[in-house]
Formats: C-alpha cells, structure tokens, sequence
C-alpha cells in the first residue's frame, strides 16, 4: 500500500493518493538436454509464464477519476539450441530462444505533477524479443574462456520517451527495438607454482590474470521519433581486469583496472552524453585455512571524476536542468577482518 500527501514545507499535508498494488507472476519452466551423437546434442525448453497486476484506487482523485485496473498476462518463452563438444573441456554452442516481460507498476504507475497531483494508471504490453546466441567456452592449458556473441529482435520494449512535440508521455512501448552485444572473459594463469611438480626457485604462489569484456549495442529500430538512436543509458564498452598474486600461505595482492571506454547517451534523444573513464585500484589481503582473513583495498587511486551510473532521461533539451547523473566514489579506501568457525 502507498500513500502521498501535499509537501507543506517538508510536512505532510492532504491526502493526494492511495492505492494498494498487488503483482502475481507465476512461471513454469521444462528444460531437456539429449545427445544426438557423442559429442552433439540438441537442447530444447519452454517457460510459460502467467502474471498478473491489480492496481486498486482508495482515493478516487476528482481530478483523473478512480484508476483503479487489473490486466492478466500469459506469456511463453521458448527455446532452442545445439551444443558441441570439441573435448571435454571445451564447448561450441548455438541458442535460438524467446523472451517475454510483463510491465511493473514502475512502468505504469506515475504521479503527476502540478496543484492537482494524483496518480495515474497506464496500461502497457508485455515487452517480447527473439535472441540468438553463438559462442564458446572452454579451457585449455593457462587459459580459461567464455565468449558469446548475440542479437535479440524486440518488440514493446518499455522506455520512457517523449512525443514528436517533446511532451512526456512516461513509459511507453516501443514498437521496434533491437539489442545485440558481446559478453567475453578470459583467465590467464601466468604463474602457478603451487601446483606444479616443479616449483621456482623461492617462489610458491600463482599469478592469474581475469579480464572481463561487454559490448551493449542497443538501438530503436525505425521508431518515428527517435529513428535508430542508441537506447539511453547503457554504456557502450566494459572492460575489467585483474593481476593478482595468490601465495600458498593465504596471501594475496594486486592491481585492478575498469574502463568505460567511450561516451554514452543518458537521453534517447542522443544529445547529452557521459564520458567514458578509467579507474585503477589495488587490493591486499590474507586468508589463513582456519577461517581468519583480513583485507585492504584502495579504489579510484588517480581520484577519477566519473558518473558511475545515470538516470536515463527521454531528451535533455526538454530539460531545463536534467540532474541525471551518479557520481561516482572519488579515491577511497576499504578493509576488513572476519573470522569464520
């Protein structure tokens, strides 16, 4: 149940909306995996998903009417593929699969603004999208890896846009939209003498280097207003790494580093962007085998200014003053002792 009220200098005054929001959502999931050959098998699965959302109005505003609505969704989401086995420790792999979201109440509950706020009722459609997937993933020797490479075919997608006139018209399905990317690691085991028959010369340790890659190429897709923009704050290039030295005793240390690469829309107008960034940091700590360990880790060492996240917005130039932007932590310092038993 949520209540507002009118903001008298900070206190609260009349009642301005009041509501209870009830959401069910009942999925049922059947996978199977059956191998056509030794090393091919098809994989095959269903969701069926029932949801429903009952918004009911208690305060009746004489200005937008009673909003009082419930809609029931039924969706599935099916799926397909095929996966190789090269060896027993790598795979290639092919998905064909389908996606299905009920909106939320965050989608279509909003409160307006003005001498006669109250909240309104929008009903939306479920956003849907067909996804393919090709990838690996494996080890071999020192490396380790994952790699997948995707495009999904959206239809109602949920974003808040505006009108041809600039007006806002709160969250709204998109007609066509269309997501595709890649997600990508790898691990490198540059030392490891703990393990090996043949330790170096005063040295018993392993040195392991993870690195992390995402892609997000998010578009509109011949949307009337927006055209193929880049969908609104979700950047663009990801990459994360991390050097650390692991000694037989339990010690550890070393340095991390994670980069935005390039700019990002934080409007689906495309017209104001965050900058990209590079953050280096250093982490050091000790876990003994009884369950003692402590920790010190040091961020944002070059005391980067950056926008960890934004509040993506349908177009600054509407905006007199969008305040949009998450700042991220400056140079900081953590650290930590547990003890487990």
């Amino acid at each position: 149940m949520t209540q507002n009220f009118q903001n008298l200098g900070g206190h609260p005054g009349a009642t301005t909306a009041r509501n209870i929001g009830i959401s069910i959502n009942a999925p049922f999931y059947v996978e199977n995996q059956h191998y056509l050959t030794e090393k091919f098998s098809l994989v095959t699965g269903m969701q069926v998903i029932y949801a429903q959302r009952h918004f009911d109005d208690e305060f009746d505003s004489p200005f937008v009417g009673n909003q009082s609505h419930t809609q029931n969704f039924g969706g599935w989401n099916p799926k397909t593929g095929v996966i190789y086995d090269v060896d027993h420790e790598t795979q290639l792999f092919m998905n064909f699969s389908g996606s299905w979201q009920p909106p939320s109440f965050d989608n279509m509950v909003h409160f307006t603004e003005g001498p006669h706020s109250s909240e309104v009722y929008t009903p939306l459609q479920p956003q849907q999208a067909l996804t393919l997937e090709l990838g690996t993933r494996g080890e071999h020797g020192r490396f380790q890896w994952e790699l997948s490479l995707y495009h999904s075919w959206l239809r109602n997608e949920l974003l808040e846009l505006n009108d041809a006139q600039g007006n806002d018209l709160g969250d709204v399905n998109v007609n066509r939209s269309y997501h595709q990317g890649i997600e990508a690691s790898l691990d490198i085991e540059l030392l490891n003498s703990v393990s090996s028959r043949r330790k170096m010369k005063g040295v018993e340790g392993s040195l392991r280097l993870s690195q992390t890659y995402t892609l997000n190429d998010f578009h509109f897709d011949g949307d009337p207003v927006y055209g193929n923009n880049r969908i609104a704050g979700i950047p663009v290039h990801i990459y994360e790494a991390d050097l650390l030295y692991e000694s037989a005793a339990g010690f550890y240390a070393g340095p991390n580093l994670r980069c935005n690469f390039t700019h990002y829309p934080v409007d689906e107008a495309n017209t104001l962007f965050a900058d990209p960034y590079r953050l280096l940091g250093f982490k050091i700590g000790f876990r003994s085998k009884k369950g003692f360990s402590i920790f010190f880790e040091a961020k944002n060492l070059t005391n980067k200014r950056f926008a960890s996240a934004v509040d993506a917005i349908a177009d600054a130039r509407t905006d007199s003053d969008p305040e949009v932007f998450h700042p991220g932590d400056g140079r900081s310092f953590y650290g930590g002792i547990s003890r487990s038993w």
